[in-house]
């Protein structure tokens, strides 16, 4: 019993319409055009995708509002959770090159990249947080 059919039967899952196989002639008809119009897609595709992440990159914070933030949050956490995170964040980052050395696959290398990035940031935010506080 095929499942799909049965509960499709019960229009409980929608299905194409079946389409009639002994008139197959509209696929030969304008097969160049419909290259051309394919390609034509395609690169208002490209076009597209292009402006989409200008857009999205404008809109995107700058790297001087990135980091202004990340030194207005390091100076509002306590001096023990800074503490924790200077010691912590180190271990971490060393974990995560050693998961990238022991690893096979490409997403592990990736993933050990993206912890040694994310786990150096907050090195070095907890250490900016430590020296600001104790001078």
């Amino acid at each position: 019993m095929n499942i799909l059919r049965s509960v499709g039967k019960h229009g409980l899952v929608a299905m194409p319409p079946i389409v009639d196989t002994t008139d197959l002639a509209w696929l030969q008809r304008d097969a160049a055009e419909r290259l051309l119009a394919k390609n034509e897609l395609a690169s208002i595709r490209r076009e597209l995708r292009v402006a989409v992440l200008a857009r999205a990159m404008a809109t995107a914070p700058k790297r001087v509002e990135i980091v202004e933030g990340l030194k207005r949050q390091a100076e509002a956490m306590p001096l023990w959770y800074l503490g924790l995170l200077a010691i912590l964040a180190p271990l971490a980052m060393i974990g995560s090159a050693t998961w990238m050395v022991v690893g096979a696959s490409i997403a592990k290398h990736l993933l050990g990249l993206a912890g040694l990035g994310l786990f150096g940031a907050i090195t070095m935010q907890a250490i900016y947080g430590l020296t600001n506080r104790l001078h």
